[in-house]
């Protein structure tokens, strides 16, 4: 939803030009999600897949700034990591905090500091009270 959210101010500023938000009847700015947000969305994604014992606290600390579609490819790449680890000893593997915190570390965010400040400028420019 974050994505999405951050993606439609996008769509104001390359298609639609200053006044595109007049166009809609009402515009919701959904930015990124805050910590409980983030354990929520870890929680979902780690769902589909076997899962050890996972702290999430830390990774749910090291994910600040990430957007849901991030979080969820950390979560598969740490699913695979673990699916390798299972393939390779032929013993059963789960993902764990372990994992999740190496893929954090070397996951690249979608959004880069540049587009979350044109996002919250875009936001005090669409709103309306």
């Amino acid at each position: 939803m974050a994505r999405t959210a951050l993606s439609v101010t996008w769509c104001f500023r390359w298609y639609g030009g200053p006044d595109a938000a007049g166009r809609f009847d009402m515009v919701l700015p959904i930015g990124l999600p805050d910590k409980h947000d983030r354990a929520v969305l870890i929680k979902h994604f780690l769902n589909r897949h076997q899962v050890g014992t996972v702290d999430s606290d830390p990774i749910v600390e090291r994910a600040e700034g990430l957007t849901p579609a991030d979080l969820e490819a950390i979560c598969q790449r740490a699913a695979h990591r673990a699916f390798q680890r299972e393939v390779q000893t032929d013993l059963d593997s789960q993902v764990g905090t372990a994992d999740l915190l190496l893929i954090a570390d070397e996951h690249r965010p979608s959004l880069g500091v540049d587009e979350l400040k044109i996002f919250e400028e875009d936001v005090a420019r669409f709103e309306r009270v």
